[in-house]
C-alpha cells in the first residue's frame, strides 16, 4: 500500500488530556472510572465522565462557547493534534473524517423534549443545529478552516479503523495533502441507562484525533509511526470469519507475518486465539472505560506513541507476557456482534 505517516496526534479522556499527559497517566495507572457528577446520572453508576474540562484552554474561537460536549470535546483533540503536525494552520488541501458512533445525545433530547411539549416555536435553534449527526464535524471544519472533503462515518468501534482507511483513500487520489481523523462521544444519561440494561457497563466520553499524511510531503523528520495495513469486513452470518478475515488481510497488505508483531491492541469483543496466539494483548479500557469508536482511536494514539518510543506501558497489558524489548509493530483489531470487524497495523519502518 501507499506509505502513510501518523504526524499529530492527541486524546481528550477521563484519564487527561494531550498525549504525553496520557502517557503518564497510563505508567501511573491512572484510573477514569468513576462515579459520575452529573446529577441526572444514577448514583450507583461507573463511568469514564470527562471533568474541568475548558474548550478555551485549547482554542479561543469564541464562536462554539455554546456547542454540544461532543463537538467541544472534538476541537479540543483536533486543536492539539494538528500542532504536533507541521504546517497545522495551512488545512485549505485538508480532509477531515470522523467516525461516530451516537453523536450529540444530549442536545438531540432537549430539542425532541422541547419541541413535543412547547411546539416548534419554543425550540432554541442551537439545538437543532448541534443535534444532527454531523454537527461534530461540521464544527471542526469551520473553527480549523479545513476546506476539503469532510465526512462522518457512523458505526461500532470499526468506524476508527474505517475512517482511517477513507482518510488515506482521499489522500491517495490527490485532491489533499494530508486528513484529520478525529472520533468523539459525549455521555447521556438515556443511553448509560439503555446500555446498562444490555450489560455493558463503564462507558465513557472523550475525543481522539490523528493527523495523517503521504510520506515525504512534509518536513517532519520524526513522525509517529507509519500505517503498515488496514482491512475491514462485515459478515453478519459468521462474525468470526470476518475479524479472522481483516486480520488476514491487513498482515498480507502490510508484508508482514505473525511473528513479526510485538503488541496486539485489542478490545475486548475481538479475539482470535489461534492466528494470535502467543502475541501480548493489551487495551486502555479497563483505564478509560469504553467510548466505542473514540476508544479504538484513543489505542491507536497509544499504539503509534508506544512505536515512536519503543515500548509500552505495563499498566495495558492484559495477556500474552510481556512485549519485545523494542515495539516496532502494533495490530489493532476491533468487532462487534453484528460482524463488523476491522484491523490494523502500525510500524516503525517502513
Amino acid at each position: 500500500m501507499r506509505k502513510f505517516i501518523i504526524t499529530g496526534a492527541a486524546i481528550v479522556s477521563p484519564i487527561g488530556t494531550g498525549t504525553e499527559d496520557i502517557w503518564n497517566a497510563i505508567q501511573r495507572g491512572v484510573c477514569g472510572i468513576r462515579r459520575p457528577t452529573k446529577v441526572a446520572f444514577k448514583a450507583d453508576l461507573l463511568c469514564g465522565e470527562i471533568r474541568d474540562f475548558d474548550l478555551g484552554d485549547y482554542i479561543s474561537d469564541k464562536r462554539f462557547r455554546r456547542a454540544a460536549p461532543i463537538s467541544k470535546f472534538a476541537l479540543s483533540s483536533v486543536a492539539l493534534a494538528l500542532g504536533e503536525a507541521a504546517g497545522s494552520d495551512d488545512n485549505e488541501n485538508a480532509a477531515l473524517v470522523m467516525a461516530i458512533t451516537h453523536g450529540v445525545l444530549g442536545y438531540t433530547q432537549v430539542f425532541h423534549k422541547e419541541l413535543l411539549e412547547d411546539g416548534p416555536d419554543a425550540v432554541s435553534p442551537i439545538y437543532f443545529s448541534d443535534s444532527v449527526l454531523n454537527a461534530p464535524a461540521g464544527n471542526t471544519s469551520i473553527c480549523f478552516g479545513i476546506r476539503g472533503p469532510v465526512l462522518t462515518i457512523l458505526g461500532g468501534p470499526e468506524a476508527a479503523v474505517k475512517s482511517m482507511m477513507t482518510a488515506c483513500r482521499i489522500i491517495a487520489d490527490g485532491s489533499i495533502e494530508k486528513a484529520i481523523v478525529v472520533s468523539a462521544e459525549e455521555l447521556n444519561e438515556l443511553s448509560l441507562s439503555c446500555y446498562r440494561r444490555q450489560g455493558f457497563s463503564q462507558l465513557s466520553e472523550g475525543a481522539g484525533a490523528i493527523v495523517i499524511e503521504r510520506q515525504g510531503a512534509v518536513a517532519q523528520s520524526t513522525p509517529y509511526c507509519y500505517i503498515a495495513g488496514m482491512a475491514s469486513e462485515c459478515n453478519p452470518f459468521d462474525p468470526d470469519a470476518a475479524l479472522e478475515n481483516s486480520l488476514n488481510l491487513c498482515l498480507y497488505r502490510a508484508g508482514l507475518r505473525v511473528s513479526d508483531i510485538d503488541l496486539v491492541m485489542a478490545d475486548p469483543k475481538a479475539s482470535s486465539d489461534q492466528l494470535l496466539k502467543g502475541v501480548p494483548t493489551a487495551t486502555i479500557r479497563h483505564l478509560t472505560g469504553n467510548a466505542f469508536a473514540v476508544s479504538v482511536l484513543w489505542e491507536v494514539v497509544l499504539s503509534a506513541m508506544a512505536i515512536k518510543k519503543g515500548t509500552v506501558p505495563q499498566n495495558v497489558i492484559r495477556s500474552g507476557g510481556v512485549p519485545s524489548e523494542r515495539v516496532n509493530n502494533v495490530l489493532l483489531c476491533t468487532s462487534d456482534r453484528l460482524g463488523s470487524a476491522a484491523a490494523l497495523i502500525l510500524s516503525k519502518h517502513e
